[in-house]
């Protein structure tokens, strides 16, 4: 991304200046000084197993057991000249998902042990869960709460029944009634059980029950399958392992809990009435009774959080062995050529102990859970006898309230039980949701979009739209030996899906690169992002001592403050080197405002072109000296360019390095800043400066980075690029020790998402917008996500000069390696 020369980052401490030389760990600096961020790694990139290319002495290769090759042009032993490296663990750590692997994600809500960050009990979690509950049930509530009338009806006839025990035993116990009473109490059970039986068992359970559990899976997988539809990149949010588990075991417990629900919605209502009764017979049996429900509920609370925590932890570790499993068996051939077999066996070994350690830590508390449970009821009717015992005796506590409390009695200890259950499958049904809504790629919100009708397929005759891709005779063979692919017939209708399949080094991905028109190593321009023939036009010309074409596009430019400094950068880049043709124009147009701004930014450019020269990542004491002056002396030159043209952004953006350099306390940048968006509220090379003065590593910090970049994001339009900031403030920002899993995650995947849908937005003739395609390329291919990696390919291919590519010590084969690693994922999917 565009900046002054030099204007890199690290820290020399020479009153807070930083240098380019520091900050990728290399000490080699940018070769031309302009700040992209920068990698800790020796100068490349690198993945932990997620399929990427990683630059380390002379080598580059994919981990993901894709590809492997050395400088020398060496081919494997198998042929085709790739292999697998360290044993191919693509994906073994299922997804590159963990809950142990000290990135903050924790069990107890708020960071997630899941590895995606969810929570289901912390912050707000049971708010969360009921709302997220309402959106699966959306549609369905009428059938949720008739079910629940139903249960509490059957409900009312338990209390019901109770207060018939009451009476008629009062009467047996007065003398009086004899057979007759008998008779009737039998009459009166058999009819009340007769009706619940009939309910329970011949509507509520038989019907009602079953249509609302498998109404609710299937609705929520379709919407699942629908997502994963409509946005490809959701279904790599998750391990492979993962997804299944989520379209399996959390939808069947998210619709199991939905139907089982209501009965304890009952239980809750049985529970409040017939403590009432009971309290208005004898307040000390119902007090005591109460302070047990209470001591039960502690105990199994505490146990609550223990459970949980370990709950997840299973469903992760049980996540990371299938995905694994799933990986290892996709990549045989691969693991076969490192002969890396008993190193996947043994990580999978791993994985499983792992997950048996979690398994019985998770059943360990449940049945701590179920112990404490089922010794309520014992422990409550010892109560309840000893202490109606004096009152028996006395007359005050009769017969039938005997049988009242002890019918009760039983049923409140069924009804705690299921109260305590009910808790625990609100813990499970929470993680469950969580989940699904991780799918989604957030929170359920409202309701579950149901799935939208299929689009009909295009007309055959569609304006534009491509019916049939037919190759005749296509031969592509690698530079400098016989080896490609030789005269290929292949056909390729629309709408049909065609494999192409073949073993290592067979030729499938030259195959597809050449149908898909992306060019050979050797064609690979690394000057620029993208072709710009009118900046390369103006350049040349300046540099011919001609000013006057870059001058009329200047001039033409007009308002377009984004384009307008983008040329001024460019032209102010020529002037760095030879500035007779800018004295030129300046002395024969002293009133022009382009003249005058890139005569303000060559002046910066030159300042970080002297700091990017710094050996060993300090300045000597004439570089200093030079630095600091010649910033000072841009100062008069920013000051004439904002005079002459109060409408242009363009100084400020130069004012900003300025300040950097010159450590422009926060007060004042706040007020530049303020000036700045006053005149271009969301111009992208501005924001992108001010937001390394706010970065740790020059004036700011993270936080103030971060927020920076977030609060930019939020405000500007779709189309306008910003969203960017996000993704250059977290890879300025990432730890030391950042593997491929750091990529993966839910906030990064989400942020690349919402660039991805802003450079779709975009204006194609934005002047920053292939910079974003390159970006967007690198990001989606280190995400494992190939498709819209490989649209992105399509689009910049042929241009090598932008983050990520300049910072390798090799742009182009840094390119070709992500390029064609995007190829491999997409054809072994």
């Amino acid at each position: 991304m565009s900046a002054p020369a030099g204007a890199s980052s690290g820290a020399d401490g020479d009153g807070g200046a930083r240098t380019a030389t520091e900050a990728d760990g290399d000490g080699d600096g940018d070769s031309d000084g302009k700040h992209r961020g920068m990698d800790g790694d020796g100068g490349g990139k690198h993945a932990d197993g997620d399929g990427s290319t990683r630059a380390d002495g002379d080598e580059k290769r994919a981990d993901g057991g894709e590809r492997h090759a050395d400088d020398g042009g060496k081919r494997g032993a198998n042929g085709g000249g790739k292999h697998a490296d360290n044993g191919a663990e693509t994906g073994a750590d299922g997804g590159g998902k963990r809950a142990d692997d000290g990135r903050g994600t924790r069990a107890d809500g708020g960071g997630g042990a899941d590895g995606r960050g969810t929570h289901a009990d912390g912050g707000g979690g049971v708010r969360a869960t009921v709302a997220a509950l309402g959106a699966v049930l959306h549609g369905r509530r009428a059938a949720y709460w008739g079910l629940t009338a139903l249960w509490v009806l059957v409900r009312a006839g338990t209390l019901a029944l109770g207060l018939v025990f009451q009476r008629l035993f009062d009467q047996l116990g007065g003398g009086s009634g004899g057979d007759r009473l008998l008779w009737s109490l039998i009459a009166w059970v058999a009819a009340v059980e007769a009706a619940r039986l009939c309910l329970q068992f011949g509507l509520m359970a038989a019907r009602l029950e079953p249509a609302l559990q498998y109404d609710t899976t299937g609705r929520m997988r379709r919407a699942l399958l629908a997502s994963a539809l409509r946005r490809p990149g959701a279904t790599s949010r998750t391990a492979p392992g993962e997804a299944l588990r989520t379209v399996g075991e959390d939808v069947d417990e998210t619709g199991f809990f939905a139907a089982w629900s209501p009965t304890n919605l009952a239980h809750w209502i049985f529970v409040l009435a017939s403590v009432t009764i009971m309290i208005r017979i004898d307040p000390t049996v119902t007090l005591a009774l109460l302070a047990l429900l209470i001591a039960v509920t502690a105990a199994t609370g505490a146990l609550h959080g223990r459970f949980l925590a370990h709950r997840r932890a299973t469903r992760t570790a049980s996540a990371s062995v299938a995905g694994a499993l799933r990986e290892a068996i996709g990549s045989v051939a691969a693991v076969q050529a490192a002969a890396a077999e008993r190193h996947v066996s043994a990580h999978v070994v791993r994985l499983n102990e792992a997950r048996a350690r979690a398994a019985v830590r998770e059943e360990l508390y449940a049945s701590l859970q179920r112990t404490v449970l089922g010794n309520a009821a014992p422990i409550g009717v010892g109560l309840v006898l000893l202490l109606t015992a004096t009152g028996s005796r006395e007359g005050s506590f009769t017969v039938g309230d005997l049988a009242l409390f002890t019918l009760y009695l039983q049923l409140l200890t069924e009804a705690l039980a299921s109260i305590g259950i009910l808790s625990v499958r609100f813990q499970r049904v929470s993680v469950a949701l969580e989940r699904v809504g991780g799918f989604f790629g957030g929170r359920l919100r409202h309701r579950l979009d149901p799935p939208a009708a299929p689009a009909a397929p295009a007309r055959a005759d569609a304006a534009g739209a491509l019916r049939e891709l037919t190759v005749r005779g296509l031969t592509a063979r690698h530079p400098g030996g016989g080896h490609g692919v030789e005269d290929i017939d292949l056909t390729v209708v629309r709408h049909s899906v065609t494999v192409i399949t073949g073993g290592i080094g067979s030729g499938k991905t030259t195959l597809l690169r050449a149908v898909l028109g992306l060019l050979p190593r050797e064609r690979q321009n690394t000057g620029r992002p993208a072709p710009a023939p009118e900046l390369d036009r103006v350049v040349a010309a300046a540099r011919a001592g001609d000013w006057r074409p870059g001058a009329d596009l200047l001039a033409a430019t007009g308002e377009e403050w984004e384009r307008r400094t983008a040329v001024i950068g460019e032209l102010a880049g020529a002037a760095r080197r030879n500035d007779v043709w800018l004295q030129r124009w300046r002395s024969e147009r002293p009133e022009d405002p382009g003249a005058a701004a890139v005569q303000a930014t060559a002046m910066i450019d030159l300042a970080w072109e002297i700091r990017a020269g710094a050996r060993g990542g300090r300045m000597s004491p004439e570089q200093s000296e030079g630095f600091f002056r010649i910033l000072s002396r841009a100062g008069q030159d920013i000051t004439r360019a904002k005079e002459l043209d109060e409408r242009d952004p363009s100084p400020y953006v130069a004012d900003i390095w300025r300040g950097i350099g010159l450590n422009r306390p926060h007060q004042e940048m706040h007020r530049l800043w303020g000036s700045t968006v006053a005149l271009d509220p969301y111009h992208l090379s501005a924001h992108r400066s001010a937001l390394q003065y706010w970065s740790a590593r020059w004036h700011g910090s993270r936080d103030l980075a971060f927020s920076f970049a977030e609060r930019a994001g939020l405000a500007a339009p779709p189309g306008l690029l910003l969203s960017s900031l996000w993704l250059l403030a977290w890879w300025d920002h990432r730890p030391a020790d950042a593997d491929g899993r750091a990529f993966r995650e839910r906030e990064v995947m989400a942020a690349v998402d919402r660039l991805h849908e802003d450079a779709s937005a975009a204006d194609p003739g934005h002047p920053h917008l292939a910079e974003i395609r390159h970006v967007l390329a690198y990001f989606l291919v280190r995400q494992g996500r190939a498709a819209p990696a490989l649209e992105q390919f399509r689009r910049i291919d042929g241009h090598v000069g932008a983050f990520p590519w300049t910072e390798s010590p090799d742009p182009v084969a840094e390119y070709c390696a992500f390029r064609d690693l995007a190829i491999n994922l997409s054809h072994a999917r």
